[in-house]
C-alpha cells in the first residue's frame, strides 16, 4: 500500500524549512510570531521554535486552495511574505540563514515546483519547474438548472419538516440562538482585561479584516513597571482568597508567556476559548505593545474577555 499525496488540481502544499541564527536584541521572536498570524490569515501555517541562538520555522504541509492567493498566485505570495520575514534579521545575521522552503501547485496533467532560496544574503531566488503528474480534477459544481431544481426541491421539504416539527420543537429559540445570531461589529466589541489588572492596560485596539484579527494595544501596568518576573511584592491580607487565587492565576500566565481569550455572545454565554501567546516587550516610547486577538468566522461574537491560560 502507498501513501502518496493524491494531487488535487487546483491544490498546493508548502515543505521545507526555514532556519538560522536568532538575531541580538529582543523583538524578533515577537515579530515572528505577528508574520505567522498575518500568514494564517491567508490559509498558511507554520510552527516556530527556538534552540538555544537557533531558530527554525516549519510550514505545515497540508494541501491549501490556490484559488486563495488569486490574482497574484502563490508564488509571488511567498516571495513577498519571505522578504517581510528577512527584514525582521538584520543583513549581517543573514548570512548563516538556510532556507529548503517549497511549494507545489498542481494543475491539469502537472505540477509546478519552486523552490524559495537564498543566494546572497537578503537576495530571494524562486527557482521552478514544470513536470507533468497524474492530477485528479475537483467534483464539479452541478449547473444552474440542477441547482435550482434542487434548491426548490429542498425548500418544498424543508417547509413540511418545519411545520411538522413545530409542534415538537421551539424553533424561534433554536433558528435565533446563538448560531443563528449575528457577529457585533468588530471594531466595537469590547475587550476586557480586569483579571489582568495590574500586569498591563489595554489602551485601544484596531481590527484588521484582511488577517481577521483584533489588534489589543497594552501598556505595561505598575506591577509589571517595579517586579521583574519571579520577584512579586507581597500580597495585602486584606485581599479575598478568591481575588488571591486569581491573582496567582494570573502570575503564572504571564510567566508562562500565554493567556487565553473568551469569546461572548450578546446574551453572556462562552462560545469559544484561544489561546494566545504573550510575550511583550515594551521597548518603544512609549512602551506600547499588541496582542493579537484572531477573529473565527460564523460565530456571535459581542464580547471578548482576556483570561489567565
Amino acid at each position: 500500500m502507498t501513501n502518496e499525496r493524491v494531487k488535487v488540481v487546483g491544490t498546493f502544499i508548502l515543505d521545507g524549512m526555514i532556519q538560522g541564527k536568532i538575531p541580538p536584541g529582543q523583538g524578533f521572536e515577537k515579530g515572528v510570531r505577528e508574520w505567522i498570524a498575518r500568514q494564517r490569515g491567508k490559509g498558511l501555517q507554520f510552527e516556530f521554535s527556538t534552540d538555544g541562538n537557533n531558530f527554525s520555522l516549519l510550514p505545515d504541509d497540508s494541501p491549501g486552495r490556490t484559488a486563495s492567493f488569486a490574482p497574484e498566485g502563490i508564488t509571488p505570495y511567498l516571495e513577498k511574505a519571505y522578504r517581510e520575514l528577512l527584514d525582521l534579521i538584520p543583513a549581517t545575521g543573514r548570512m548563516g540563514l538556510l532556507s529548503t522552503l517549497r511549494s507545489i501547485e498542481y494543475r491539469e496533467g502537472s505540477e509546478i515546483q519552486t523552490v524559495h532560496l537564498l543566494e546572497n544574503p537578503g537576495v530571494i531566488k524562486s527557482r521552478q519547474r514544470t513536470v507533468e503528474a497524474e492530477t485528479v480534477t475537483p467534483p464539479t459544481e452541478p449547473g444552474l438548472g440542477s441547482k435550482v431544481k434542487l434548491a426548490l426541491g429542498g425548500m418544498v421539504l424543508a417547509a413540511v419538516l418545519l411545520y411538522l416539527s413545530s409542534f415538537f420543537i421551539d424553533w424561534k429559540n433554536h433558528l435565533f440562538g446563538p448560531i443563528g445570531e449575528l457577529m457585533a461589529d468588530p471594531e466595537s466589541i469590547p475587550v476586557e482585561a480586569d483579571a489582568f489588572d495590574g500586569f498591563f492596560l489595554v489602551e485601544g485596539k484596531e481590527y484588521d479584516g484582511g488577517a481577521r484579527m483584533i489588534r489589543v494595544e497594552i501598556s505595561p501596568g505598575p506591577l509589571l513597571e517595579i517586579a521583574p518576573l519571579g520577584d512579586w511584592p507581597t500580597e495585602s491580607a486584606s485581599r479575598t482568597e478568591e481575588s488571591l487565587r486569581m491573582r496567582e492565576m494570573a502570575i503564572d500566565s504571564v510567566r508562562r508567556k500565554c493567556i487565553a481569550c473568551l469569546y461572548y455572545d450578546k446574551d453572556g454565554r462562552l462560545l469559544k476559548r484561544e489561546e494566545i501567546p504573550f510575550d511583550p516587550l515594551f521597548d518603544g516610547d512609549p512602551p506600547i505593545d499588541a496582542i493579537l486577538i484572531p477573529i473565527p468566522r460564523r460565530i456571535p461574537i459581542h464580547r471578548l474577555v482576556l483570561w489567565p491560560s
